[in-house]
């Protein structure tokens, strides 16, 4: 079990499919690199489990659809890297409370 990882750092690693659902049960993790990888799909809304999030790096990858209004619940979070992805839309509202939001992302 996992239940006590903090950090989790699998960039560049040839990665593949989607995010699994297992990672929103992680709830101690502070910091989730998962860049220069092949995921694809949507960003889930079980991401917003993770509250004590403070880095989450999705970039260069495959991911597309709404970023999920889950990220607002994210108030831990500082650095948010998803930049380089396929399509990946929404409103920027979504990161409006996060006031510990330091670096943000998202060019394509």
């Amino acid at each position: 079990s996992l239940t006590s990882l903090e950090y989790f750092d699998l960039v560049d690693n040839n990665l593949n499919g989607t995010l699994p659902q297992s990672l929103g049960q992680l709830a101690t993790l502070t910091a989730m690199a998962l860049g220069k990888n092949n995921i694809q799909g949507p960003l889930p809304s079980w991401l917003g489990n993770l509250t004590k999030l403070r880095l989450l790096d999705l970039s260069y990858n495959k991911l597309e659809g709404t970023i999920p209004m889950s990220f607002s619940l994210l108030s831990n979070l500082e650095h948010v890297t998803l930049q380089h992805n396929n399509d990946l839309h929404g409103s920027i509202s979504v990161f409006e409370p996060l006031k510990k939001l330091s670096t943000l992302l998202l060019s394509s």
